[in-house]
């Protein structure tokens, strides 16, 4: 089989795994809901609480599905885009500390009282870039702004931005509200985040996705990215500061998810080999299956309750992780 027929089927089969997990996600739950049900709704669209099938779909499901849908998109986008410009199998969107700089932002919306609107979203999102301009700092001291010093870089700056967060949280002191959405959670799920994290996941894939022939060469060596025209501080700039943002928004919405940015580029390595112009819209949409099938099960699992969603990732993914990279050795 050639290599574009067997992207074409790869992408294919990523595509309905995806509209299959996305469809259960609307139907399962405290009260089922049939397909033809589902259809029959979507069809009509957003009733206005006329009825509570329609609502159940259109205010409760539908934007925690598609936040889901995008937030797992943009992990698997991000981690696909760091493995390559890091060199490192298992760099993920939170490599250099931008998740810490998003939970700054975000626990102290929540501590303000400013958890409403996009007002968490955008401090975290600010957070994020703040971060990433204190680890260009740090990366910066240690002399040129090269992968080994924005690794030091991102720890350094993510030890410290953690103690923030722990102080915030224990500011907040018995509202467990912070905690619950750093541990992960897509409830509640409003429209306007689902449309900041839509927005972030497509501009964010076209900004990427233009420079993965670019990653491709540099993947390799900083050499071989300058002998193919590559200008390797621009592609840094540029793959830095769209993944902080976009990073940014899906923690701002949904938490600190682990494991699904690490593992879906995993995944569509081992069936497509390293080329990003075909590997990285194949790990968007395995990041999201990945997100969605984690949400189910943290909704799920325990009748009457449900179990934070980081954690579903990281028990889930964490075996699976181990598992590929010892078939891989």
């Amino acid at each position: 089989m050639s290599a574009k027929k067997l992207w074409m089927r790869t992408l294919a089969w990523a595509g309905i795994a995806t509209l299959a997990v996305f469809l259960a996600y609307l139907a399962v739950g405290a009260v089922n809901l049939s397909l033809a049900k589902i259809i029959s709704e979507l069809l009509r669209g957003p009733s206005g609480g006329a009825d509570w099938e329609n609502t159940v779909l259109w205010q409760i499901r539908m934007p925690r599905a598609i936040a889901c849908l995008c937030a797992g998109g943009i992990l698997g986008i991000v981690g696909s885009a760091f493995q390559a410009m890091f060199r490192n199998a298992l760099a993920e969107p939170y490599v250099i500390g931008v998740s810490s700089g998003a939970a700054v932002g975000g626990t102290l919306a929540i501590l303000l009282g400013w958890d409403f609107g996009l007002v968490r979203v955008g401090l975290a999102m600010s957070g994020a870039l703040a971060s990433l301009v204190l680890v260009l700092a740090v990366a910066r001291r240690q002399g040129a702004i090269n992968i080994q010093s924005l690794l030091i870089g991102g720890v350094v700056v993510g030890a410290l931005l953690s103690g923030f967060v722990t102080l915030n949280l224990w500011m907040a002191g018995q509202d467990m509200k912070i905690l619950w959405w750093l541990l992960g959670s897509t409830s509640p799920m409003y429209w306007d985040r689902v449309s900041a994290l839509v927005l972030a996941l497509v501009l964010g894939f076209i900004v990427l996705h233009r420079q993965s022939r670019a990653l491709n060469a540099f993947s390799v060596s900083e050499f071989m990215a300058e002998r193919q025209g590559v200008e390797p501080v621009k592609l840094k700039w540029i793959v830095l500061v769209t993944s902080s943002a976009m990073t940014g928004v899906a923690v701002g919405c949904v938490g600190i998810i682990g494991f699904v940015g690490l593992l879906a580029p995993h995944i569509a390595r081992r069936i497509l080999g390293s080329d990003l112009r075909v590997t990285m819209p194949v790990s968007a949409l395995l990041g999201s299956t990945l997100l969605m099938g984690a949400d189910i099960l943290a909704q799920r699992l325990k009748p009457g309750t449900e179990l934070p969603l980081g954690a579903v990732t990281a028990v889930l993914g964490a075996p699976a992780l181990l598992w590929m990279l010892r078939k891989k050795g």
